[in-house]
């Protein structure tokens, strides 16, 4: 992923993160760039909203990120466990993702996203 002047669409995506039943922050300006350009991934707000260029994986967002992804966390996609790699769950359009390491938090099945 390169980061790009020229502005895109986007739509949104929701992760959530909990470890050992809190909640950890997402920060705002993941993904943006104080050079004046953005990631096809990104973050405004510390609210968990994932803004989406083009397409991308979770994977692909805690590299924009720079962070790895803990072992041994479970994922959920609305309240679905999802069974595979967490690094390859799509941020698909609305898409709500839940991860979790320790005691389990019952993940959203909605999110309420802005319009």
């Amino acid at each position: 992923m390169r980061c790009e002047r020229r502005p895109r669409p986007r739509h949104l995506a929701h992760l959530e993160i909990f470890i050992k039943g809190r909640v950890v922050l997402i920060p705002a300006g993941i993904g943006v760039s104080p050079r004046g350009c953005s990631y096809p991934l990104r973050t405004r707000e510390p609210t968990g909203l994932v803004e989406v260029a083009g397409g991308g994986t979770l994977g692909d967002f805690f590299a924009v990120w720079g962070q790895s992804l803990p072992r041994g966390v479970k994922a959920f996609v609305g309240r679905q466990r999802f069974r595979g790699r967490p690094a390859e769950i799509r941020l698909d359009p609305h898409s709500v993702i839940t991860l979790e390491t320790g005691r389990l938090v019952p993940p959203h099945a909605n999110y309420v996203f802005p319009p």
